[in-house]
């Protein structure tokens, strides 16, 4: 997962440009399907903290891109 800095005043507003951005990446297969990795990885990849990369995860759960395996991770599912 390639590095990228997300910065913003509110954790409301980077939670929001973390889901975009990692909604981005699948779309853009930078993140491809099966693949898995964990929180601790993406909040090092977008140099933010583990919250707002959780909260945008879970709302990707329930659209449907991604899916849990507690304690294995996070794992992209096909489109």
């Amino acid at each position: 997962m390639k590095e990228t800095k997300i910065t913003t005043k509110s954790s409301d507003n980077l939670s929001e440009l973390v889901y975009q951005r990692i909604k981005n990446d699948i779309f853009d297969f930078k993140l491809m399907p099966g693949e898995r990795f964990t929180e601790s990885e993406v909040a090092k990849a977008y140099e933010v903290s583990r919250t707002p990369i959780r909260q945008a995860l879970y709302r990707l759960q329930q659209e449907g891109y991604v899916e849990v395996s507690f304690r294995s991770g996070w794992q992209i599912r096909p489109l």
